[in-house]
C-alpha cells in the first residue's frame, strides 16, 4: 500500500494498493499539494488530475500522461519528463528549472509564468503552447525553430 501525502501537512490524500506508482492510473484525482519528490512515476497516468502545487522535484515521469492536468504552481525542478504527454496541461507558474522535457508533447499546454531556467525542451512539441511570461535563461534548450521571445517568453536577466 502506497500513501500519497500532502507536502506540508503530511495528511494522506490517497492510498494506492500497489508496490509502485510506475504505470499507476491516477487520472482525474484531487491531489493538490501532493509530495511526489524523488519518486519513480514512469508511465503513470495523471490525465485530468488536479495536482496544483504538487512537488515532483527530481522525480522520473518518463512517458507519463499529464494531459489536461491542473499543474498550476507545481514543482518539477530537476525532474525527468522525457516523452511525457502534457497536452492541454495547465503549467502556469510551474517550476520546471533544470527539468528534462526532451520529446515531451506540450501541445496547447499553458506555460504562462513558468520557470524554465536550464530546462531541456529539445524536440518537445510546443504547437499552440502558451509561453507568455515564461522565464528562461541561456541554458534553456528549445526545439528547433521555436523563438521563445516571439512566443512571449522572457529571457532572465543574469546580471
Amino acid at each position: 500500500m502506497i500513501q500519497i501525502k500532502h507536502k506540508t501537512t503530511g495528511e494522506v490524500l490517497h492510498e494506492v494498493a500497489a508496490r509502485t506508482l510506475e504505470g499507476a492510473r491516477l487520472e482525474g484525482m484531487l491531489l493538490r499539494e501532493a509530495a511526489f519528490g524523488k519518486c519513480a512515476l514512469n508511465r503513470t497516468c495523471f490525465m485530468g488530475a488536479d495536482l496544483e502545487g504538487a512537488d515532483f522535484s527530481r522525480s522520473s515521469l518518463a512517458g507519463a500522461d499529464l494531459s489536461e492536468a491542473n499543474l498550476l504552481r507545481a514543482t518539477f525542478q530537476g525532474a525527468s519528463l522525457m516523452r511525457a504527454r502534457l497536452v492541454k496541461a495547465d503549467l502556469g507558474s510551474a517550476n520546471l528549472r533544470n527539468a528534462s522535457l526532451y520529446q515531451a508533447n506540450l501541445t496547447a499546454a499553458n506555460l504562462e509564468g513558468a520557470k524554465l531556467h536550464g530546462a531541456d525542451l529539445d524536440q518537445a512539441d510546443l504547437t499552440d503552447a502558451e509561453l507568455g511570461g515564461a522565464v528562461y535563461d541561456a541554458r534553456t534548450r528549445w526545439p528547433e525553430g521555436v523563438d521563445p521571445l516571439a512566443r512571449g517568453a522572457v529571457l532572465a536577466n543574469e546580471g
